[in-house]
């Protein structure tokens, strides 16, 4: 019996750190900008959590991104259309500036 509670549990906890991460890091990036402004030269290490943290908010982005989305099409079957038309959007913002036009 403990063992089913444990597996209901931790992904109960990965969601929500998951969802917290995804809304309390861009307040937590400005709030660090704002005292490392002042110094002269970063350090490495602050600049390699500072990347850690921007890769781990990207990622717990898109993992929200995609349970929505999961549960709006269990819900509403159109939702697919919703989702491939800002696949199509996100993907011309992230490489629209690579594309075969020649100049």
């Amino acid at each position: 019996m403990p063992s089913q509670r444990s597996s209901k549990i931790i992904p109960r906890i990965v969601r929500t750190a998951a969802v917290l991460w995804f809304v309390a890091a861009p307040a937590l990036f400005v709030y660090c900008a704002a005292f490392a402004a002042p110094q002269a030269d970063p350090s490495l290490w602050g600049l390699g959590c500072y990347v850690l943290g921007l890769i781990l908010w990207c990622a717990s982005a898109y993992w929200t991104y995609h349970r929505i989305f999961k549960a709006l099409e269990a819900r509403w079957p159109r939702a697919r259309i919703v989702r491939e038309v800002l696949n199509v959007v996100w993907y011309s913002i992230l490489y629209g500036s690579q594309g075969g036009h020649s100049s």
